[in-house]
């Protein structure tokens, strides 16, 4: 890969670490962080340097113009009753409290990418209020995402990138009897039905059902599941959606998997 392709990568991971890139981007990066290990560790001190830079920032208050645009950017029952922007100053205590490790190298390329998307946000006047649920429920995504990164470091870890004929795209991970599945790009399931993930020895084995799961919410999503009794170093891998709550006997359409898994 040339220095040009993967300062790409590179980029698209700074975005991912600001929770800012397209839906396309974002599941490129998902296949490819797969494969390349200096990309997942990027990722990870990024996610320690985007942490940090919330309590770097001394507190200060918008200008009028700016909360005023956002005001008018939102629809009217999103506002609720209070302050637009309320001071959490218990909430930030809290969270100062936690140390985090910042490599000092990265501030720089991270501050920039924040203040583009920033920059981008406030000339159009794009404001997105998300549900508390949502929000709490895409930051465990990407805290989770962070810790399956960090087991892929350890030796006897691998991964197995996952693709689809769609934006859907991700990687399994594999640690001893352990396998996290990471994917973007997953609509929310269907009533009555649940996403499955499968596995298998190799190719021409049989696929065995992993686990069950719902995709709730847009975005990231992260399973981990324990392989089924006498499965070791499954290498091919599926994703399928299915009617009911058990886990069935055979998959149906694999919509996410290994290029061994359709």
């Amino acid at each position: 890969m040339s220095i040009e392709q993967h300062d790409e990568w590179s980029e698209l991971v700074v975005g991912r670490s600001l929770d800012a890139l397209e839906p396309g981007d974002d599941a490129r990066l998902s296949a490819h962080l797969a494969g390349c290990s200096d990309c997942r560790a990027l990722l990870s001190e990024m996610r320690q340097v985007a942490s940090s830079m919330a309590y770097d920032v001394a507190d200060a208050e918008p200008p009028a113009e700016l909360i005023n645009r956002i005001r008018d950017a939102l629809p009217q029952h999103a506002l609720g009753s209070g302050p637009l922007v309320p001071v959490l100053a218990d909430q930030r205590r809290r969270r100062a409290s936690r140390s985090a490790r910042v490599a000092h190298r990265s501030r720089p390329l991270l501050a920039a990418a924040a203040a583009v998307v920033v920059a981008v946000l406030v000339s159009s006047g794009v404001f997105v209020a998300r549900a508390d649920h949502d929000r709490d429920q895409t930051r465990s995504a990407l805290q989770a995402e962070t810790a399956v990164i960090g087991n892929l470091q350890h030796g006897s870890s691998y991964s197995v990138s996952l693709r689809s004929g769609g934006p859907a795209a991700g990687f399994a991970a594999v640690n001893g009897s352990t396998v996290d599945l990471v994917a973007t790009g997953l609509d929310r399931n269907n009533a009555g039905t649940m996403y499955v993930l499968w596995a298998a020895t190799g190719r021409g084995a049989t696929m065995t059902a992993v686990r069950g799961f719902s995709v709730t919410t847009a975005g990231q999503t992260v399973v981990t599941a324990t392989l089924p009794a006498g499965m070791t170093k499954p290498t091919i891998f599926g994703v399928t959606e299915q009617e009911g709550t058990t886990l069935p006997r055979t998959p149906g359409t694999v919509i996410l998997g290994s290029s061994s898994a359709a």
